[in-house]
């Protein structure tokens, strides 16, 4: 997944958003990966 970041926030129109869905039995530790381009 890509997302634009302008000035520190999300850059989203206006009827955009990000949303997480997660369905799972059991709950367990999660890791988040970022990688960041930029000027």
């Amino acid at each position: 997944m890509t997302l634009a970041v302008r000035g520190g926030r999300l850059a989203l129109g206006t009827w955009q958003g990000l949303w997480l869905g997660e369905h799972r039995d059991q709950g367990g530790g999660r890791r988040i990966l970022a990688t960041l381009n930029g000027r």
